[in-house]
């Protein structure tokens, strides 16, 4: 129960604080755990004997890392930056299901105890129940980014309208000076008054495009939110198998620091590109 309360605790840290991509709070996140965790094995193998890692379990561990965190979790940071927190929460909550079924189907493990069931639905409704209480206005609009999106096109809808409403008042102005001046404006009014109409058309033909296309982007972006939302639970419990395949005999500081320490020098090698 506290590793996905501390993921929690986290993911709402980052969705307040950071304001980079995805890619590169990933890169600071692994390297930081990285150096932990290589610290902690550090000190592991002096209080202990220390292990040898064979090359073979080292590259299923990367590969692990590869899955899970360098694609996984940079797909999870993303969906974090367009849906905002409490969405991809939600989604997470499908994780320990998706890990029993896993473990059962891929691993052997017995995963229907009444004891392991009753802690996952504890531990799935306490995060639904953060993941469903009433959002911020700006969380409902899919995080910092939906709030741009929507102040941008209100921006472009109000442009709009106001060149809609000059052309109007162009328009009446040069009917009260041709009114004015007498028959022989009448034409030039007229002709005045055509042009206008057709600039509000035109205007409004843009002001409508402008528009629709930001609602069009927003749309595609929150898909691509869910897709990678959805994409880091799979990825990240497969990674989880590989580990659990491969890593058993090693210590969770070794695992960890082998997995995080590879993924975290390849996302730093990626953001500086």
């Amino acid at each position: 129960a506290l590793s996905p309360a501390l993921g929690a605790a986290g993911l709402f840290a980052w969705a307040d604080h950071w304001r980079g991509s995805a890619l590169m709070l990933n890169a600071v996140k692994c390297c930081g755990a990285g150096a932990v965790f290589a610290v902690a094995t550090a000190a592991h193998a002096a209080a202990a004997a220390p292990l040898d890692v064979d090359f073979a379990v080292a590259g299923w561990l990367v590969l692990s890392g590869v899955i899970g965190i360098i694609i996984g979790d940079s797909a999870w940071l993303h969906s974090l930056k367009v849906l905002g927190p409490r969405r991809v929460v939600f989604v997470d909550s499908l994780k320990p299901f998706l890990a029993a079924a896993l473990g059962k189907y891929v691993l052997g493990e017995e995963v229907l105890g009444p004891a392991l069931i009753a802690g996952t639905l504890v531990t799935t409704a306490g995060v639904l129940l953060v993941a469903l209480e009433k959002a911020k206005p700006a969380d409902d609009e899919g995080g910092a980014d939906g709030t741009q999106q929507q102040r941008a096109v209100k921006y472009k809808r109000l442009t709009s309208d106001l060149d809609v409403e000059s052309g109007a008042r162009v328009a009446q102005q040069l009917e009260l000076t041709a009114l004015a001046a007498g028959g022989g404006a009448d034409a030039g009014s007229s002709e005045q008054d055509d042009g206008a109409g057709a600039q509000d058309a035109e205007g409004r033909s843009d002001g409508g495009d402008a528009v629709r296309r930001p609602l069009r982007q927003g749309a595609s972006a929150l898909t691509v939110g869910w897709l990678c939302a959805v994409a880091n639970v799979v990825l990240d419990c497969y990674g989880s198998v590989i580990t659990k395949q491969h890593g058993a005999d090693l210590t969770t500081w070794h695992v960890n620091a082998i997995r995080f320490g590879t993924s975290g020098l390849a996302l730093a090698a990626l953001a500086l590109l």
